[in-house]
């Protein structure tokens, strides 16, 4: 099981790859930081996870058929809809192992027995400023985190594939998480939020019946369904790592090989020198936009993001040049022809203003960490 998502900047990047291979243009994959949705005083060490339900739901997929929709490329067979509601102390002890794991903060403490399961009446389903006096000093907290409810819904599809001949069949499950955050000595929570996201199965059969049959039962999508959903506040509460993929060039001198073996030895600085000198000492304006686009990449490896953000657009203004980008279009061209090494500068510019835009935010959120506990 895993989240995956395939957009068009992927496909591009790919066929970039390919392309810029007769250029020694190489792949590195790197993680960084990016900032929590919130942010919280840097005085708030200790967090409560709690489950703020009345009663444990059934568990139980509600199902309905519907009727299958059919596209240029496939013909669906089969097309159900399914809708549960799980239970919250499943998906509040996942929150505080996700949360945990980040070691953002000094301790986390959960409580997952349902805070209303008991009542007699019916009331306010929202914490009460005594209540969450109560909890802080029990559980020896800053503030709390409250799982109120949790909806899933899955879209079971199975469609023929003539191309392949097969039947492909496919569950996509999306969470709906709803959570609030309470503050001591305040009245009504600081936040109630319900954010989403998704994960999927895939499975191939010979038939459509073949294709559903292999797919996980019920209490599997709802077991890993609840323990996914957990993980989505995860990034509206603490920074959270993100994966990425750069690139860089290597190749077309004995300088340029020697930053690429540099970069794979993680000597950063080794490898700016070979840049360096070749952005100072070459004419060659490929060399030169090659050279300044990697020591753009070397500025973001030390997240100093104005300066790589300098480079990265004297690499662009050098590509333009060498590419005629900004020369009126002959009439008679019929279109404006982008090279990838055009289209890599200028994702790349996409990619730093991103980081640079939550730089601010991420280091007052990483402020904690320079203080004394």
């Amino acid at each position: 099981m895993r989240k995956a998502s395939l957009s068009i900047t992927g496909i591009l990047l790919l066929l970039l790859v390919i392309l810029g291979s007769c250029q020694t243009l190489e792949q590195i994959s790197i993680d960084y930081l990016q900032p929590a949705e919130l942010t919280f005083p840097s005085s708030f060490r200790r967090i409560g996870i709690v489950n703020n339900s009345t009663t444990t739901p059934d568990n139980k997929l509600i199902t309905e058929e519907k009727k299958p929709r059919n596209g240029n490329y496939n013909l669906e067979t089969k097309r159900v809809i399914g809708y549960a509601y799980v239970d919250p102390a499943v998906v509040a002890e996942s929150l505080a192992q996700d949360i945990a794991d980040q070691n953002y903060f000094e301790t986390v403490v959960i409580c997952d027995s349902a805070l209303r399961a008991n009542d007699v009446y019916e009331r306010e389903s929202k914490l009460s400023p005594q209540e969450i006096e109560k909890l802080t000093s029990d559980l020896q907290v800053d503030f709390i985190v409250a799982i109120e409810n949790v909806l899933l819904k899955t879209t079971e599809v199975v469609s023929y594939m003539p191309d392949f001949d097969w039947f492909s069949g496919t569950i996509d499950l999306k969470a709906y998480p709803t959570f609030s955050i309470y503050l001591p000595e305040r009245n009504g929570p600081m936040n109630t939020l319900t954010p989403s996201d998704s994960i999927f199965w895939e499975e191939i059969g010979g038939t459509t019946m073949d294709a559903s049959r292999r797919m996980p039962p019920d209490s599997r999508i709802l077991a890993e369904g609840a323990q996914f959903a957990g993980t989505i506040p995860t990034r509206y509460i603490v920074p959270t790592w993100k994966s990425g993929v750069r690139y860089f060039y290597n190749g077309g001198s004995a300088q340029m090989r020697d930053g690429g073996i540099y970069v794979r030895e993680n000597n950063w600085d080794k490898a700016y020198e070979q840049w360096k000198l070749i952005y100072d000492n070459t004419k060659q304006r490929k060399k030169k936009m090659q050279a300044a686009f990697n020591i753009a990449l070397y500025y973001e490896m030390k997240d100093n993001f104005a300066q790589a953000e300098e480079w990265a657009l004297k690499a662009k203004e050098l590509v333009e040049q060498i590419e005629h980008i900004n020369e009126p279009q002959k009439a008679d061209s019929g279109t404006i022809r982008i090279s990838e090494n055009y289209y890599l500068i200028t994702q790349y510019l996409e990619e730093l203003k991103k980081r640079k835009a939550v730089a601010y935010k991420l280091n007052i959120q990483m402020k904690r960490f320079n203080e004394d506990f």
